[in-house]
Order: structure tokens, then sequence, then C-alpha cells
């Protein structure tokens, strides 16, 4: 709701959250990121705020999950992806697929295709930055 409403504060709304009630519930971290990463970006595409804080919500609910989501693994290659990094996303996104695979996860289809999507981006991205969101010593 916020998003569709005051898009200015999202980021900071959306912040908070991570930081406050939700910051050690991964499904519900998974939750705020979808609904920043799923939609159809706005026209004049996303705020780079927003896009920054579904990659380190995302990363954060990676983390307590134990990089073991291939879900949150998928949310957080996609976050990447629209903040302008298709390396990461890439990376993330193979790591989905994996263990995607491991788990027989019915959503291992989507997975694959978004990968597809992401290394498509990364072949014709000429100035891609690797890893601006990783924090220090992050394992992505």
């Amino acid at each position: 709701l916020v998003l569709e409403l005051d898009r200015g504060s999202a980021a900071d709304y959306a912040r908070h959250l991570a930081a406050g009630p939700m910051n050690d519930d991964s499904d519900q971290l998974s939750a705020v990121v979808a609904a920043i990463v799923n939609p159809d970006p706005p026209k004049g595409g996303r705020e780079p705020d927003l896009a920054s804080a579904a990659v380190d919500i995302a990363e954060q609910a990676d983390e307590l999950d134990g990089r073991n989501d291939p879900a949150v693994a998928d949310l957080l290659a996609r976050a990447n992806y629209i903040s302008g990094n298709p390396f990461v996303a890439v990376r993330c996104e193979t790591r989905a697929v994996k263990l995607g695979a491991t788990d027989e996860d019915p959503a291992l289809a989507t997975y694959k295709a978004h990968l597809a999507t992401y290394r498509k981006a990364l072949a014709h991205f000429s100035g891609w930055r690797q890893e601006p969101h990783a924090r220090a010593g992050s394992r992505l």
C-alpha cells in the first residue's frame, strides 16, 4: 500500500520494517522484497533508493535462511537485476537453480527462465558494476 500511495518514502518504510518488526522473519522480509521487485516498474523506472532497499532486505532474508532457500535467492537475484547489476543477479539466480534442483522445487523452471533473462542482460550490459550492494564478506 505504501508503494502505491507514497513511493518517495517506501524505501524508508521498507528499511524500517526490516530493521524492526520483521528483522528476524525471512518470510516477511521476502514479502517486502517481493512487493518491491515483482510489480511492473512505474513509468520512469524504480527509484534507486527503493531498488537498493530491496537488495539489502533480500540479503537479510537470505542470511536468515542460511542461504538455502531457492525462492529467497531468486528474490535477491531479481532485486540485483532491477538495481542494475546483472552480474550479481546471474550469480544469485544460479544458486537458486542449484538449490531448486536439489529440492525438486516446482518453481525450478521459473528460476531457469529468470537466469536466462539475467544472462541475456549481462551479455548486453557494457557498464555493469560488480557487487555494488554486497556487504563486506558477502558470499553472494
